[in-house]
């Protein structure tokens, strides 16, 4: 991987501005941005769809492959998201056209190496008091190449919720003390049996008929692993690591021990348990942006979500210069443009699906949009 990956993710020398991140009046202590933040236009895709509002773990859909994304979507009708009534819809990035794969269901998850999907039938209406992720139905599904669903009786080696392979003999993927990888790809070891999660444990990667091996990153440094298929790795970490005791040396003290970095960089890792890293990017204080929400390397730059943050919207850095590809100022402000969440980039890193709203409720819209990055506006 090496220099030709680094070199779009430059590290930046500018210091951590200090503040204390506990009182809102800190904010004042920020330095005043020397560099200007600027709009960059691409091609953007509407659906015509309405995204699954989940405030445990929204996600605009599931790429089945660089043109083609399969999404829950609300049913047409008067507030049918209150009610539950969703369906799963194929859309044609290209165009934005749309089809229904399934009526009152809704996708739980995806193992597309075993072209399985999980889905949770739903009701015409649900029962008194019941949400959609209160039912404990689940179908397994097999999706053919033209993404068309197919109900299997038999039984598969597939846990539901999460989509995980249950016969890649490894049985530390039961005991709750780590992240899984793609089924053929292994498991990252995270704790030592009894004791579950060890914040100082050095994460191992375990894989079907391999020795164990360490990667050199602690285990609260790792949180739920990304595969990028435009770049064959795994992103391990994504949030910001600000904020966070386990990620931020101003918030851990002592326990941050001799770490060589004062925020956690972000890592990828090759299948083979090959780490690099990539500097948290410090260049955005200087653009009045304190911070963001998550962050995803891309062929074309570093994307940064900063919805809910200092500077929301979508931030793309190229080399030392950040632009505004979508977004606004902030959130639940009249007049300002929209704000996103449920990022889904596709296996060739140039699509980007996004749910995006005005504000954060059930009622607000929660639209899923296409933003092309290979092809920009007015060139």
């Amino acid at each position: 991987m090496g220099s030709l990956l680094l070199s779009c993710f430059a590290s930046q020398a500018e210091p951590i501005p200090i503040r204390d991140p506990y009182f809102a009046q800190a904010r004042a202590a920020w330095p005043p941005a020397t560099r200007e933040l600027r709009d960059k236009s691409f091609e953007l895709i509407d659906t015509g769809l309405e995204g699954l509002y989940d405030d445990i773990d929204p996600m605009a859909g599931e790429w089945l492959d660089n043109d083609h994304l399969m999404v829950n979507a609300v049913q047409p009708g008067w507030h049918m998201q209150r009610k539950g009534q969703f369906q799963i819809m194929l859309v044609d990035a290209r165009t934005g056209k749309s089809n229904v794969l399934l009526p009152h269901a809704m996708m739980q998850c995806r193992n597309a190496k075993r072209q399985l999907v999980s889905v949770k039938p739903l009701p015409a209406e649900l029962p008194p008091g019941k949400r959609v992720w209160d039912l404990p139905t689940f179908w397994v599904m097999h999706q053919g190449a033209d993404g068309q669903l197919m109900r299997l009786s038999a039984p598969q080696a597939f846990e539901p919720i999460t989509c995980e392979a249950t016969d890649n003999g490894l049985p530390l993927l039961k005991q709750g003390f780590g992240r899984p990888l793609q089924d053929i790809d292994g498991f990252l070891q995270r704790g030592r049996p009894q004791k579950s999660f060890v914040p100082d444990f050095n994460t191992i990667l375990l894989r079907r008929g391999q020795p164990p091996k360490q990667i050199d990153v602690r285990a609260e440094e790792v949180f739920f692993p990304i595969y990028l298929p435009y770049l064959k790795r795994y992103l391990l970490n994504s949030d910001d690591s600000q904020h966070d005791s386990a990620t931020d040396r101003r918030l851990a003290g002592v326990t941050w021990g001799d770490r060589p970095y004062d925020l956690t960089p972000y890592r990828l890792m090759s299948p083979d348990g090959e780490v690099t890293e990539i500097p948290y990017p410090k260049i955005i204080f200087s653009y009045g942006v304190h911070g963001f929400a998550s962050l995803l390397p891309t062929p074309h730059g570093l994307l940064l979500n900063s919805s809910g943050r200092s500077s929301p919207g979508l931030l793309l850095l190229q080399g030392e210069q950040l632009y505004r590809v979508w977004g606004g100022q902030r959130w639940f402000a009249p007049g300002w443009r929209e704000s996103v969440y449920g990022l889904k980039v596709s296996p060739d890193g140039c699509r980007l699906a996004f749910i995006h709203a005005s504000t954060w409720s059930q009622d607000s819209g929660n639209e899923i949009s296409i933003l092309n990055l290979c092809k920009e506006n007015n060139k």
